[in-house]
C-alpha cells in the first residue's frame, strides 16, 4: 500500500478478497425459428439446490459476446436455484461478418425472436419451468429485454433492464452525436426510417407488457 504524498509503502499481509467463483457453463446450440443456428452458455445451480426458475442474461453491444468466465451476478442467482442462460443472439461478435450484421435495421425483429427462442429452448429441454423464465440485460441487452417482454409477453415471468433503450426515436434525440451517427446502419436513420424505429421501440408496445419489470 503506497502513500503517493510521502512515497512510503507498507506490505499488506493478507490474501486478496474474492467473491464466489462462477461455475463452468456448458455450450448449447439452438436453432432459431428461421433456421439460423446460434449458441449460448448455460449455467446450472448446484446439484443440492432446488431449481426455481431461469434467467436469460443478454450482453450489450449489440456486437458484444457472452463468454464463459467469472461473473459477479451469476453465482448469487445460481445459489438461489436460478438457472442462467447467456445466449449470443444474431448481431453478436465473434461468429463471422454475416452473423454480426444479421440484426441490422429490419432484421432486428429476428434478433428479438432469438430471445424468445432461447426461452422456448429452456422450456422444451426441461431446463426451466416455462412459467418461470425471466430476462435481463444491460445496454443493448437492456433494450432486448424490454423488446422481448413486449413482443413476446407470454414467455416471460419478469424482466430487468439495465440502461436499456426503450424508444429508438428518443434515443437518437438524446444520445451523443457520434453514437447516433454510428447507429444509423445498425438501427436505421431517425428521419427516413422513423416508422421502422417506432415499430422496434418497446415503449410503444408498453400496453402489451405483462411481467413485472425493474428498470
Amino acid at each position: 500500500l503506497v502513500d503517493p504524498r510521502s512515497r512510503e509503502w507498507e506490505r499488506i499481509d493478507r490474501r486478496p478478497s474474492r467473491g464466489p467463483v462462477t461455475p463452468v457453463p456448458t455450450l448449447q446450440t439452438l436453432t432459431a425459428r428461421d433456421g439460423l443456428r446460434f449458441t449460448g452458455w448455460l449455467y446450472q445451480p448446484p446439484a443440492d439446490v432446488e431449481r426455481v426458475g431461469a434467467m436469460i442474461f443478454l450482453h450489450g453491444g449489440p456486437e458484444g459476446q457472452s463468454r464463459p468466465g467469472d461473473n459477479e451476478l451469476f453465482p448469487h442467482l445460481l445459489d438461489k436455484g436460478i438457472t442462467v442462460f447467456a445466449p449470443n443472439v444474431r448481431g453478436s461478435g465473434g461468429f463471422g461478418r454475416s452473423f454480426a450484421h444479421g440484426d441490422e435495421r429490419e432484421k432486428r425483429f429476428a434478433a428479438i425472436d432469438d430471445v424468445a427462442d432461447s426461452a422456448e429452448y429452456l422450456a422444451a429441454h426441461g431446463l426451466a419451468d416455462p412459467g418461470r423464465i425471466a430476462c435481463a440485460g444491460w445496454s443493448y441487452g437492456g433494450y432486448l429485454t424490454l423488446a422481448a417482454l413486449t413482443f413476446h409477453p407470454e414467455l416471460f415471468a419478469a424482466g430487468i433492464s439495465i440502461c436499456g433503450m426503450s424508444d429508438l426515436t428518443t434515443f437518437y434525440r438524446t444520445t451523443e452525436a457520434w453514437i447516433a451517427a454510428a447507429a444509423y446502419p445498425k438501427y436505421g436513420h431517425p428521419v427516413s426510417d422513423r416508422d421502422l424505429l417506432e415499430a422496434l421501440s418497446p415503449l410503444r408496445r408498453a400496453d402489451r407488457l405483462r411481467a413485472p419489470l425493474l428498470v
